[in-house]
C-alpha cells in the first residue's frame, strides 16, 4: 500500500509505503532504508509508482515498524492519566490517531471543568472515551486486513465502510456525556 501527498506547497510530494514483514523487531523513527529496499518492496506495480520511489533522495529513506497493540485496561493512575497513543495507540489505516489525541484533550478538559476532583475527572474522561478509542483500534487493525489482502475481492464495496458509514465524523467531544 502506498500514500502520497505534497508538502510544502506542493513543491514536493511525501509518500508512506507499507510493507509486511515477518520478524522485524526494531522499533523507532530514524531507521535508515535504502531505496532499493522500498523499490524491491513494490516490484511489478505501476511504473509511474516505481518513478516516484526511484526518485526518492537516498538521504531521506527512512522505516518503521507498526506494531499494533492490546487497548489498555485503565489509563488513569492516581492522579496520572495518558492521552492519545500513549493510552490507545492505533495502527493507521483509519487515519484517526491525531483526532483521538484532540478528542482526549477536549473531554478531560471538559471532565476536569465538571468534576470536584481530579480523581473523578480521570475518571470521567476514561469512561467517556474508552469506548470510542477501543472501537477504532479494533477497527483500524481490521481495515490493514482488507488492505494487505492478497485477494483483491477483500476490499469490495461490501466489505469498506468508510469513515462516514463508521460513524466517526458522527461524534463529537464537546457533547459527549463526561
Amino acid at each position: 500500500m502506498l500514500a502520497r501527498y505534497l508538502i510544502r506547497n506542493d513543491a514536493l510530494v511525501n509518500y508512506v509505503a507499507f510493507g509486511e514483514r515477518d520478524g522485524w523487531s526494531e522499533e523507532g523513527w530514524s531507521i535508515r532504508s535504502q531505496v532499493s529496499e522500498v523499490l524491491d518492496e513494490f516490484d511489478g506495480w505501476h511504473t509511474h509508482v516505481r518513478a516516484l520511489l526511484a526518485a526518492t533522495p537516498p538521504e531521506l529513506c527512512y522505516k518503521w515498524a507498526l506494531y499494533d497493540r492490546e487497548p489498555l485496561p485503565r489509563w488513569s493512575v492516581g492522579p496520572v492519566t495518558l492521552l492519545g497513543d500513549a493510552a490507545h495507540p492505533m495502527l493507521p489505516f483509519l487515519g484517526q490517531g491525531a483526532a483521538m489525541a484532540i478528542e482526549d484533550a477536549a473531554v478531560f478538559a471538559r471532565a476536569i471543568v465538571d468534576s470536584d476532583s481530579i480523581e473523578q475527572a480521570l475518571q470521567r474522561y476514561e469512561a467517556a472515551r474508552s469506548e470510542r478509542t477501543r472501537f477504532l483500534m479494533l477497527t483500524s487493525r481490521e481495515v490493514v486486513k482488507r488492505f494487505h489482502a492478497s485477494d483483491t475481492d477483500a476490499y469490495g464495496s461490501d466489505s469498506h465502510r468508510t469513515e462516514e458509514a463508521l460513524g466517526l465524523f458522527a461524534y463529537d467531544p464537546l457533547s459527549v456525556p463526561v
